[in-house]
């Protein structure tokens, strides 16, 4: 299927604006040629939230390192963040590329006006600046949302402001869904063998199997399985399935008792430069400063 909002590379003229949708909810969009650079801002306290179409950008935010790297079809990187004080931002860009990303400002203000709750990972405590970076293959309703953003144009000025600010609050609100606690399955003949597996996924027992596999073992079909474990938990089975290898991998490198490349096999990646690469995008260091 063609995607129906293609990589700015196919439009050559560069896109910047800015506008303040209402008071309080801020987006600007860009997309250029990028160049090797380095600056550093003071973020105000509120949410901010990063999206990268295309291209990558390097930055830092409160000290906490973030790699956002969207440099093949159908990728996107996400990067949101709840800050409760001023915390210094910084971005580093060391290649000449393609360069498309949009950014979302908003303030506690606006936050509290419409009575927004946090999922718990971006934190709500006083003094704390919570931050939460996920990176997502947005091939689907995201990337859309994003793209359609970037570039949108109206043949109805007076509307344009109004139709960014739309498109602006469907990105936020399903950016927001997805660090939702996961659901448990609300109902349905699939509720325990669903639970079941997702238990073993997460204790590492399924580390090494693939989709057919995974099927088998509750008895159903690979369709079933996709279809079933998505509506319940928001998410594809395989997508879950590779995040919880990471996720026990950086407990392994913590621990120190084995090797990268030791742990990158047991976590199922076929060599240790695919699995630094993984490990990267996911949490922003290489396996080997996981384990200092």
């Amino acid at each position: 299927m063609q995607n129906a909002f293609p990589p700015m590379h196919n439009c050559p003229s560069p896109t910047m604006w800015s506008q303040e949708a209402s008071p309080g909810f801020l987006i600007s969009a860009n997309s250029r040629q990028s160049h090797s650079h380095g600056h550093q801002t003071t973020n105000a306290p509120g949410l901010r939230l990063i999206m990268v179409l295309e291209g990558e950008i390097d930055c830092c935010l409160d000290r906490e390192h973030f790699l956002l790297s969207a440099r093949q079809p159908g990728q996107s990187a996400i990067l949101i963040a709840n800050l409760h004080d001023e915390v210094r931002f910084e971005r580093r860009a060391s290649c000449i590329e393609r360069e498309s990303k949009l950014c979302l400002t908003i303030s506690p203000q606006w936050l509290a006006q419409h009575d927004l709750l946090l999922p718990p990972e971006l934190g709500q405590r006083p003094g704390k600046a919570a931050v939460h970076a996920s990176d997502w293959q947005c091939s689907g309703r995201l990337a859309q949302l994003g793209w359609q953003l970037l570039r949108h144009r109206t043949s109805r000025p007076l509307l344009d402001k109004l139709e960014r600010e739309m498109l602006g609050l469907q990105l936020l609100a399903e950016t927001l869904a997805c660090l939702l606690p996961e659901a448990q399955p609300r109902s349905g003949p699939h509720r325990d063998s669903l639970l079941r597996l997702k238990a073993m996924i997460d204790a590492g027992a399924a580390n090494d199997w693939d989709i057919g596999q995974l099927a088998a073992s509750v008895h159903m079909s690979s369709s079933t399985l996709q279809r079933h474990f998505r509506r319940e938990f928001g998410c594809s089975v395989m997508d879950y399935l590779r995040v919880a290898r990471l996720e026990q991998a950086r407990q392994a490198l913590t621990e120190g008792q084995y090797s990268i490349t030791q742990i990158a096999l047991d976590a199922g990646f076929s060599s240790p430069a695919n699995f630094s690469t993984a490990f990267r995008r996911r949490f922003g260091i290489t396996p080997r400063e996981a384990m200092r």
